[in-house]
């Protein structure tokens, strides 16, 4: 019986949760970074917060824009898609040498 290797890294979520725990973990370091004087902590420990802080807001902002990114690429496909489907392929059906040239070279 072979056991299969754990998954690393987060578990899939979806968007809205992730981007909700995301900016709750923001928060949580943005409040502690506060009263972190007060707390005794150190400037380099200080420093590292704001860094973990600043690393999750890019991880956030990175997925939004892929997201929007594929989001654009998948309109511009099927808008594609159609344009090949319905546009080019009805003008060719009376050219049936051209159509089976453009099919062999794909």
């Amino acid at each position: 019986m072979t056991v299969a290797p754990k998954k690393r890294g987060i578990k899939a979520k979806n968007y809205s949760e992730y981007e909700k725990d995301t900016e709750d973990k923001i928060l949580k370091i943005q409040k502690q970074l506060k009263r972190a004087k007060s707390d005794g902590l150190n400037v380099k420990e200080r420093k590292q917060l704001r860094n973990v802080a600043q690393a999750q807001h890019q991880r956030l902002k990175r997925k939004q824009e892929l997201i929007t990114l594929n989001s654009i690429l998948n309109d511009h496909n099927s808008k594609f898609t159609h344009f090949v489907d319905k546009i080019l392929f009805k003008n060719l059906k009376g050219e049936p040498e051209l159509m089976a040239s453009i099919l062999r070279e794909t």
